[in-house]
This record gives C-alpha cells, sequence and structure tokens, in this order.
C-alpha cells in the first residue's frame, strides 16, 4: 500500500492519450482495463438511455475496472462517441471499414462526445464531458486511399479515425 504516494494510471490503450499525457510531463502508467464496451452501449440502450450517456459511462467503467485492481492509486479513464446521421459509429476493425467510414463522413458534419473520469478507490472524484460538432472536408479518392494505406494501428484505434 503507498498511501503517501499513490500512482497516476491511465486506463487506456490509447497512444493519442498516453502522448497527451507524456507531452505534458505528467508521469504515469498505462493499463488496459478489460472492460466489455459493447454490453455497457447495448445496457444503456436496453435502459432507456441515450448516447450522450454513453462515453461518460465508458469512462468511468475502464476507470473503476482498473481501480479495483490499484485501489490506492488515482485512475483516468477516458472515452469518445462519434454521433452520425443519427447513429453511433464505432472504431474501424481493418482499413476496409476505415475507408467506408470515412467516405460516409467525408463532406458531411458529425458530433464527437468526449469523457473522462478520475476514479480513486472506486468512487468517481472528478468527471467530465463535452461534445464538438465537426465537419469533415470532401477530399478527394486519391486522398482517402493515400490516408487509408498510411494508417497505422493507433489511427484504427481511433473513433471516426481522426489522429
Amino acid at each position: 500500500m503507498r498511501e503517501n504516494n499513490p500512482a497516476l494510471i491511465l486506463a487506456s490503450r490509447s497512444p493519442a492519450r498516453a502522448h497527451l499525457l507524456k507531452s505534458a510531463g505528467v508521469v504515469f502508467r498505462q493499463i488496459v482495463s478489460a472492460v466489455d464496451e459493447s454490453r455497457i452501449k447495448t445496457q444503456i440502450r436496453d435502459q432507456g438511455g441515450t448516447v450522450d450517456q454513453i462515453a461518460p459511462a465508458l469512462a468511468a467503467a475502464k476507470a473503476k475496472a482498473v481501480s479495483k485492481i490499484h485501489p490506492d492509486d488515482w485512475i483516468i479513464g477516458a472515452d469518445q462517441t462519434l454521433l452520425y446521421k443519427e447513429n453511433l459509429i464505432s472504431k474501424a476493425a481493418n482499413r476496409q471499414e476505415l475507408r467506408a467510414q470515412l467516405q460516409d463522413l467525408r463532406g458531411q458534419s458529425h458530433h464527437l462526445h468526449s469523457a473522462v473520469a478520475l476514479i480513486q478507490g472506486g468512487v468517481c472524484v472528478w468527471c467530465a464531458d463535452c461534445f464538438v460538432s465537426l465537419s469533415m472536408r470532401n477530399f478527394s479518392d486519391d486522398f482517402l486511399n493515400h490516408y487509408v494505406d498510411q494508417a497505422d494501428d493507433e489511427l484504427l484505434q481511433s473513433v471516426g479515425a481522426i489522429a
């Protein structure tokens, strides 16, 4: 037990989130939670919840899962959802899905919902979320092909393929 010196843990596999913390000079460890995101999304919908509840619920669930193993530490959980034409868009599983998503989104507006939760001892001590409307430019097929061909795993781990 390290009551006087709790660690900061990022409960995410996101290279982008880790990069943000590293760039800010924050010392942290990264531990991926084993949260079943699909189950939580389904549960929220089945209980009559809205898409606005999904990102905050996922952020908190990820942090709480890691907090069970590291109760004395500060755990950061984060998530984003993307809503396009009333549909919740998930991360692309592969380059083919990525290409299809970007074809749908190009020249269109969509809504990104970001949420973060800070958990210690299984208790949410701070949380925040925000919405932003984004418009994707109407790019050419050549640009799309080049972008998808150059895509790495980090891009595939980002909802909406936003790098």
